[in-house]
Formats: structure tokens, sequence, C-alpha cells
């Protein structure tokens, strides 16, 4: 589901030419299911949460990278360049310590829903963040 999400959402984005939204609303949506993935009873209930919350994040990257390379700002090609290096850098170490965070968080409460939290919040704050930001 998430694979046709993604390049459903990206298919739009390009189509419209609107990128904020189109990121805003995939990270909140993913970021409220996996919220309510913590509340989830019943395997068929988390099943269903955390389909929608990959739904979300996989639809999130297709219009993040296109806004990241077609924004109209004053960086030169190499600063763009750059900046989007360090964006693919903080993210591959975020890949990177995120797991070892969350297993953390999870021997400490015994719990996920903590970690997952913080994942969620982090989802609509980027959201937010995108929607804040001119992109001219």
């Amino acid at each position: 589901f998430g694979a046709v999400a993604m390049v459903l959402a990206g298919r739009h984005s390009d189509r419209t030419g609107e990128r904020r939204w189109h990121f805003a609303v995939a990270a909140t949506v993913g970021g409220a299911a996996l919220a309510v993935s913590t509340a989830a009873t019943g395997i068929v209930w988390s099943i269903v949460t955390l389909s929608i919350a990959m739904i979300g994040l996989a639809s999130m990257f297709g219009p993040f990278w296109a806004l990241a390379t077609t924004s109209r700002s004053a960086l030169s090609n190499t600063a763009a360049a750059a900046s989007i290096a360090l964006v693919n850098s903080v993210g591959n170490t975020g890949g990177f310590v995120g797991p070892y965070l969350l297993g953390a968080i999870n021997d400490a409460t015994h719990s996920f829903a903590i970690g997952l939290y913080a994942i969620a919040a982090m989802m609509v704050a980027g959201a937010a963040l995108v929607l804040t930001v001119d992109d001219r």
C-alpha cells in the first residue's frame, strides 16, 4: 500500500506542481496514525494503523525531495547540492541512531508507545515546518 501511495502522491504532486501541502498532509496522516497505533488493542487494528502510518511516511518522500531540489531559493547550485547532502546525511544518521533510541526507550519503559509518540511528533513538526517556510 505504501509503494502505491508513494507513486500516486508523487504523481499528483508533479501534476499540480504543489509540494508543501502534499508533504504536510502525508506527514500529518502518518504521524497521527502512528500515534493512534499505540492505542490499538488487537492485531487487526495494529496492522491497519501501522499500514496507514507507512502510507503517510512513504508519501512524504517524493514531494519532499522535489521541494528540496526545485525550490526557488537564492542558493547557488553548489550550495543547493551541499544542503541536499546535509539533509541526506542527517537522515542517514537518524536511521542509524533511531532504532537504538527506540530500543533504549523500550528497555526503560517496557513500552514502544513513548518512542512512537516521539516519532509521530517529529513527523507532525516536520509538516508544520514545511508549511512555515516560504519556498520563494
